[in-house]
Parts: structure tokens; sequence; C-alpha cells
């Protein structure tokens, strides 16, 4: 005897066509949101900060990120010292980004150079950590993409608006997509 089809087969391919398109609906989400936290995650602030430069590659899902962290340091003195020399000058180290011994009231830049050989965009994040973070600011914007064979002069900007020693770490959170699809969202976040 054969199977015939009537008003509940109906309903039952119905109901299955709705609880499919849910469970589609639902992982589409959970991609969406964990694609969102790879695009926009940054590194953690460190408990130990480098001394130089030092980097890391890691794989994600979606991206290749390289990491590039700098050492940071500044010493800002009042110019109001009577009778003594106070040296001023800023360190040309290209392994750290070093402010020197700069004076109180003044904005101090340093230019870091940025450039994507590969044969795809990517998206950089310059992230400050420590207590040096209040002082330093990138020009134009910590978020940006680089377009695939382009070159970026990226300046820093130290105020020197408080005296004291500080220091930290700079790093440049490099995301490379993995296909033409994440690639296709990178401007997205």
């Amino acid at each position: 005897m054969a199977f015939k089809g009537g008003k509940g087969s109906k309903k039952m391919g119905k109901k299955f066509l709705v609880k499919a398109l849910i469970v589609v609906f639902v992982l589409f989400a959970i991609i969406g949101l964990w694609f969102h936290h790879e695009l926009t995650r940054l590194p953690p602030t460190p408990a130990v900060f480098v001394a130089g430069r030092d980097s890391t590659m890691e794989e994600s899902a979606f991206f290749n990120i390289t990491t590039v962290k700098y050492g940071t340091s500044a010493v800002v003195k009042s110019l109001e010292v009577i009778n003594q020399t106070v040296k001023m000058g800023v360190s040309t180290d290209p392994n750290e980004i070093n402010w020197g011994v700069v004076p109180k009231g003044v904005f101090v830049g340093k230019t870091m150079n940025l450039g994507n050989t590969r044969p795809t965009d990517a998206k950089v994040n310059i992230a400050v950590h420590g207590d040096i973070k209040p002082f330093v600011s990138v020009v134009g914007g910590d978020t940006f993409i680089l377009k695939s064979g382009e070159s970026k002069s990226v300046e820093l900007l130290f105020n020197a608006s408080e005296i004291g020693e500080y220091v930290g770490e700079i790093d440049v959170y490099i995301r490379i997509p993995k296909n033409w699809l994440v690639k296709s969202f990178l401007d997205l976040a």
C-alpha cells in the first residue's frame, strides 16, 4: 500500500521547514558573532611590557594575525630647573618607541611606516598599554584598512602634559583575511 500525503504531512513539512530555517538562522547568528569578535578583538593588556620589539603570528578561524609589540617610554621634566642642566632629546632606536626626555607642555611625534605586501587588504589596530596610554594618541585613528600594495605613515603623538616617567607598550595588530568571503566583510567593523 502506497503512502499518500494528506493535510497532516503538509503541516509536518511546514513545521520541519520552519525549524530548519530557525536552525540555519541561529547558526548564521553564531558565526556572525564569532566573526565580529575575531574582527574587533585586541590583544589583552600585557602583564609585563616588552623591552625593544617583539612580534608574534597566530591563526584564527578567519584571519592570519601578526602582532608587533614595541616597548615605549618617556620622561617628562620641567624646564623651570634652576642652576641645573637638563638634557632633552628623543631616541632614534627603530626597535622601540622611546620618546626620550621631553619638556613639560610639549607634543612629540613619532612616525611608524607600515606596508602591506600581501595580495589582500589587512585590518590594522594600534593599541597603547601602560601608564603612558593617556598621553599617546594615534593621529587619524587607531583602526584602519591597509590596502594590498599600500604603504602608510602613521603618526603617534606624545603629549607631555604631566611631569613624570611613563612606560608601556604599543601593539600593532594586523589581521589578514584567509579568504575572499572574509575580506568582503573587512570594512564592517
